[in-house]
């Protein structure tokens, strides 16, 4: 009896371990914005950012966030082969990004519980990105 039950308590254990890895590792949930690469002219560095922007994540593939405040909502696509996702604001006349275009292109990793964007639609020499902690998982 005691060898059936530590059995099933140990097979509970690991799909709790397993489904807290998924959701770790997943992008779906409430990100917000925690660090920024900053350059100061000569070299650059992660700079803390307090109170950044958030932005949801769902499963159906639609977003919110208050990064901009003309526009808080939209769509998102994921290209898994080169690691891009294609944000599309919802909002007529905003473009945000690139001009004529309410699409933001972002190359993400997903890494230690962080996801990295950097943009696509911007030229930084010196490099640039965000980092966004996961705050709720959907």
């Amino acid at each position: 009896m005691y060898l059936i039950l530590a059995v099933l308590f140990l097979f509970t254990g690991c799909n709790e371990k397993e489904a807290k890895q998924q959701e770790d590792t997943s992008i779906y949930g409430t990100w917000q914005l925690t660090q920024s690469f900053v350059v100061d002219g000569v070299s650059g560095d992660w700079k803390d950012i307090e109170n950044g922007f958030i932005i949801t994540l769902n499963k159906n593939n639609t977003f919110s966030s208050n990064k901009f405040q003309e526009c808080s909502i939209g769509t998102y696509s994921i290209n898994t082969n080169n690691n891009k996702i294609t944000f599309e604001y919802g909002c007529s006349n905003f473009t945000p990004c690139e001009s004529n275009s309410s699409k933001c292109v972002e190359v993400f990793v997903l890494e230690n519980q962080l996801l990295k964007f950097t943009p696509e639609y911007s030229s930084c020499i010196e490099g640039c990105g965000e980092r966004l902690k996961k705050i709720t998982s959907e």
